[in-house]
């Protein structure tokens, strides 16, 4: 039987091609990560970018539904709250009143839907940015620890 020189520790004899169980373990747990790395980058550049494609439409549904913009423009020109909006059987100074009211009611309907239409038009802009922005960073993400220590080790600060 051939034995290997142990460098230092004469009383543990090997065989030669034999592997220590130190060498072993780190063999192992290098694969295990390896394949750790694998299964995240593959997850994220498949898998989680259409998670986070749905959750960018749905965030857009979700404002979109909140302010019911196609809602308030078909009743765009509606009586806030239906404030007098009934027929009024009387004299003509009645009629004339709740013409009156019917009209004013009407014009703080359509200033009030029309701000809530804008504020929701900006909302749902602002979402789909932050959206797009979002699915344009996803994949560089994974990579921000090596740029970050690139730029540690050149030195540089922002």
């Amino acid at each position: 039987m051939c034995y290997v020189n142990t460098f230092g520790d004469p009383q543990v004899p090997r065989k030669v091609g034999e592997m220590s169980f130190a060498w072993a373990l780190l063999f192992f747990t290098v694969i295990i990560v390896l394949m750790i790395i694998t299964e995240v980058l593959t997850w994220w550049y498949t898998t989680g970018w259409m998670h986070l494609v749905h959750r960018a439409g749905g965030r857009i549904q979700n404002v979109l539904d909140f302010f019911s913009v196609n809602l308030l423009v078909g009743t765009l020109f509606d009586p806030f709250r239906q404030i007098d909006a009934g027929k009024v059987r009387g004299s003509l100074q009645e009629e004339l009143r709740a013409f009156g009211n019917r009209t004013f009611s009407r014009i703080v309907g359509f200033f009030i839907r029309t701000v809530t239409i804008v504020a929701g038009i900006i909302c749902t802009v602002v979402i789909t940015i932050v959206g797009l922005l979002q699915l344009l960073l996803w994949p560089l993400l994974p990579l921000m620890p090596l740029i970050g220590l690139l730029i540690a080790l050149t030195g540089s600060t922002p």
